[in-house]
């Protein structure tokens, strides 16, 4: 919330988060960019710009980027890495994290590089996690699992790691129950990021957690205490935190827990996000049903002991309705 120092008022226009102009100068986070030129500059997305002479990150000009055929590939946010992107241009393919500077993807062929969608992308000869190779991954075979995993034939991925062991055909990726505890199974076991791992840790949380089928009925977005349009571009972008409220229509795993408030059939059960609503925007995810994993957790707000239910992370990655109801067989495995 700094002051744009030399600014003109009069004349100024945010173009995102980071940049800005007036009518003679652009500014990236408040700091005049001096060599920039304000008339021809323009925001790509939320890591890349140009203008007539230059490419920029927010770290400044992209060193021997060919302007005339820079551009942007495939989208900056992702659930499981932080905001990087790719861009390229007539002979080389860029990757940059935001705050980072733009580094060229050493190999990689700009005419056919394309972006795969979860920090993923590839050209005819190599898939690419950010800016390292996938080992072993064949593009035109490499398929995105769900979550963080992948799989190119029999080779098993996670966030472009190998999995050792794994049968990539056979793999799936398990609901996520606690941030950054990735888990994935296939006939032969289970599987900690990459490693075979006893799986009875997780399965323990499994087992307590409640899962219903249902739909979501209402959305509320806030920013700041108050509410915000949800037919707006920006309003999931700008939101600091959200209401959901998700009525239940049939129960597939009610343990013995007890716990503060149990969602009641056809009654909407409302619960918080914040974190993570900018990856919300494409709201699929409301106009179906789903599998929701709701976990007890120890109530922090209150004197009282008692346990609440809270969603589980990334719950609109994980918990669509598939033919095979994974959620199903992993009920039986958890027993």
């Amino acid at each position: 919330m700094g002051e744009v120092r030399g600014g003109d008022a009069s004349t100024f226009q945010p173009l995102n988060e980071w940049w800005g102009k007036d009518a003679k100068r652009v500014y990236c986070a408040g700091s005049e960019m001096r060599n920039a030129d304000a008339k021809t500059f323009c925001v790509l997305n939320s890591l890349y710009a140009k203008d007539a002479h230059n490419a920029y990150t927010i770290m400044g000009p992209i060193t021997g980027a060919d302007v005339s055929t820079f551009s942007v590939v495939g989208p900056t946010e992702h659930a499981f890495n932080a905001t990087n992107g790719y861009a390229k241009d007539a002979r080389f393919v860029y990757h940059t994290n935001v705050g980072g500077k733009a580094c060229i993807i050493k190999g990689a062929d700009p005419a056919s590089f394309l972006s795969r969608g979860n920090g993923y992308g590839s050209d005819d000869s190599h898939v690419y996690y950010e800016r390292k190779k996938v080992p072993g991954a064949v593009p035109a075979k490499w398929q995105h699992i769900r979550g963080p995993h992948s799989h190119s034939g029999t080779n098993a991925y996670i966030l472009g790691k190998r999995i050792r062991g794994a049968n990539g055909n056979g793999l799936v990726s398990l609901p996520i129950l606690e941030t950054c505890e990735y888990w994935s199974r296939d006939d032969n076991g289970f599987y900690r990021w990459d490693t075979l791992s006893d799986p009875e840790p997780y399965l323990k949380k499994f087992r307590e957690c409640f899962i219903f089928k249902g739909k979501v009925s209402e959305v509320s977005l806030k920013w700041n205490g108050r509410s915000l349009d949800l037919t707006h571009k920006h309003s999931w972008a700008i939101a600091d935190h959200g209401w959901f409220f998700v009525e239940c229509k049939e129960w597939i795993q009610k343990p013995n827990v007890d716990v503060a408030e149990i969602p009641q059939m056809g009654v909407p059960f409302r619960f918080g996000e914040g974190l993570r609503l900018n990856l919300l925007a494409q709201q699929n995810w409301m106009q179906e049903d789903r599998i929701w994993i709701f976990k007890p957790v120890p109530d922090s707000q209150h004197v009282q002991k008692r346990l609440v239910l809270i969603n589980t992370p990334f719950w609109w990655e994980y918990l669509s309705l598939d033919p095979n109801e994974s959620h199903r067989k992993m009920i039986v495995a958890a027993s």
